[in-house]
């Protein structure tokens, strides 16, 4: 998970952002690698038949190079909306149920399994001549 006050510090208004993977092939209760690639597969699929075959996909996946890798998704959550801080509902929970609030990204739990629900968007000038991009908001992300 990375905050992108650390990538842009002159934004006043940075996002939440992660970029998730598959677990390895065997971890109990997670998608396998073969899933994982048809789920991107299908998500990607579902934004070009929403938006048009020329949507922008690569702040939305991200596939990997090399055996094995099968690829990611990147989910964010907007950390104000309208000039109003929502630092404090990030939704982001332990196993056990309760609120995870990072005061810097050395406090986020890196490498840890998550169960995440997250919802579809796309971002981009209204000009219908413009190209659309793809992006998906997390609403819950629980680190197992």
């Amino acid at each position: 998970m990375s905050g992108d006050r650390e990538l842009y510090p002159e934004d006043p208004y940075p996002i939440s952002s992660c970029w998730l993977e598959a677990c390895p092939e065997g971890t109990p209760g997670a998608t396998s690698p073969t899933e994982w690639s048809k789920l991107l597969d299908r998500l990607e699929e579902i934004m070009q038949d929403g938006l048009g075959k020329d949507v922008a996909l690569g702040e939305f996946t991200s596939r990997g190079r090399g055996e094995g890798n099968a690829g990611m998704l990147q989910v964010s959550w907007a950390l104000y909306v309208k000039h109003e801080s929502r630092v404090d509902d990030l939704p982001l929970y332990t196993q056990e149920g309760e609120q995870i609030i990072p005061e810097s990204l050395a406090e986020v739990p890196f490498g840890r399994p998550v169960h995440v629900l997250f919802y579809l968007w796309s971002y981009g000038d209204q000009d219908e001549s413009a190209q659309k991009i793809a992006a998906a908001e997390y609403c819950f992300m629980q680190f197992l």
